[in-house]
């Protein structure tokens, strides 16, 4: 009397079959230097989980960091963004990796003792230029600038609230939204999209000058 194997009466598959097929129900088509088969669909699963998980991590130190970062006081920051509203330049350029629109603030001054006080209180990059001028008696101008995610959002944090025209407020709002959707690090392509939508924006609003009207607004 022929005897079924002890796999068939437990309700599992057999063993040989394991070795071609995962436990879904996959096909192993992937073998490691070993020899030893492996899902791939199972493995690709099991690496976004992996990275999902470490992206989720890393936004939560981050949004600690903002928690925990430190603040000046209060007579300061409206100080700061009395100036900087004034004197300061909020954009979005084009560079970094792929050359994908990148959050900037900088500030300009003859003053070094300005540039000073905004980079003791935000940590950035300093620099000096002489600017070009006709009779060369330019003074030397030193540049403040903020370039990383985190120092950009903070610094645009701690002035918001006393931020008074609405170009600002607008320009402040609109590198807010393009951080916190680039600190997601989902390169879609609506994602992609809509960061060259805000630079677009944003030069519009830097724009500096009066807008000339075309030839043809001219002739008509």
């Amino acid at each position: 009397m022929h005897q079924a194997p002890k796999t068939s009466v437990r309700g599992r598959i057999p063993r040989a079959h394991h070795r071609t097929v995962c436990p879904y129900g996959h096909l192993k088509t992937y073998v490691d230097p070993s020899g030893r088969p492996h899902c791939r669909v199972c493995n690709d699963a099991a690496q976004r989980r992996l990275q999902e998980a470490k992206r989720q991590a890393r936004l939560r130190a981050r949004r600690q960091r903002l928690a925990e970062r430190p603040m000046p006081p209060k007579a300061e920051r409206v100080w700061a963004a009395g100036h900087f509203e004034g004197e300061g330049t909020i954009t979005i350029v084009s560079g970094g990796s792929n050359s994908l629109p990148i959050p900037r603030v900088s500030l300009v001054s003859t003053d070094k003792s300005v540039i000073d006080f905004f980079h003791d209180r935000w940590p950035g990059y300093l620099r000096s230029c002489i600017p070009k001028s006709v009779n060369g008696l330019a003074r030397e101008a030193f540049i403040w600038q903020l370039k990383a995610n985190d120092a950009v959002e903070g610094f645009i944090l701690d002035i918001q609230p006393y931020l008074q025209t609405e170009r600002v407020r607008t320009k402040a709002d609109l590198i807010l939204e393009d951080i916190r959707e680039r600190v997601q690090l989902r390169r879609t392509d609506e994602v992609v999209q809509r960061r060259w939508e805000r630079m677009a924006r944003m030069r519009a609003l830097n724009r500096r000058g009066i807008e000339r009207p075309r030839e043809k607004d001219q002739e008509g």
